[in-house]
């Protein structure tokens, strides 16, 4: 993994408390579900992860998708980092299909936010009265190693690659605190959560005016 996902993660160090620029959910307080970072080898990427931060991960299982595995930095807030990789046995089609496919092959870097709402299709379509475009919502979930099943639903909001300019929705069929919190309490409590993404754009007008 080397040098690109020992940067990532030192520029992850530095922008911790990574400002929300967040849409104006329905019925929701705005709140930062997750954070996604991405590399190919989930391992290497939860041992730099903690030699750079100090900070402990908890495995979450493979998703349901045969392509990606993932590890979890939960906070006190709620908010949780995911860190995502290819799973050992994965099938490549599936890997090739996956929403972030380009960050998954390469070596690691934050690439997508996530809010949660009550409901994703009445927010998909109050966000298409405003001329916000979105994807179709997809089913997914986990196994927890020990054995617990988590499922739920997501949808991607806007252009690009989910969750990279907005934050794609996210809505829970289980226990989001099954999700979020592995062993029962936050992973670490050296860290209140998530509260900031900084977001980068190629046309700064352009995103102001979606956003707005």
């Amino acid at each position: 993994m080397g040098y690109s996902l020992s940067m990532s993660i030192q520029w992850l160090h530095l922008r911790f408390a990574l400002t929300l620029l967040a849409l104006p959910l329905a019925a929701a307080e705005i709140r930062i579900d997750h954070v996604t970072i991405a590399g190919t080898d989930l391992d290497a990427l939860r041992r730099t992860f903690t030699q750079v931060t100090g900070v402990p991960t908890e495995y979450g299982g493979p998703h349901a998708n045969h392509a990606s595995e993932m590890a979890i930095v939960s906070f006190p807030d709620g908010s949780y980092l995911e860190l995502m990789g290819i799973q050992k046995h994965a099938d490549p089609k599936a890997v090739e299909e996956h929403a972030w496919s380009a960050y998954l092959r390469s070596n690691a870097s934050p690439c997508a936010f996530a809010v949660q709402v009550p409901d994703v299709p009445a927010e998909l379509a109050r966000l298409k009265l405003v001329g916000i475009g979105g994807g179709t919502i997809d089913h997914s979930g986990r196994v927890r190693p020990d054995g617990v099943k988590l499922d739920w639903e997501t949808a991607t909001v806007g252009p690009g690659p989910r969750g990279s300019l907005f934050p794609f929705l996210i809505r829970d069929f289980t226990s989001r605190d099954a999700r979020v919190n592995p062993s029962g309490k936050p992973t670490t409590t050296k860290y209140t959560g998530v509260s900031h993404v900084v977001i980068g754009v190629k046309d700064l007008d352009s995103a102001i005016t979606l956003y707005r």
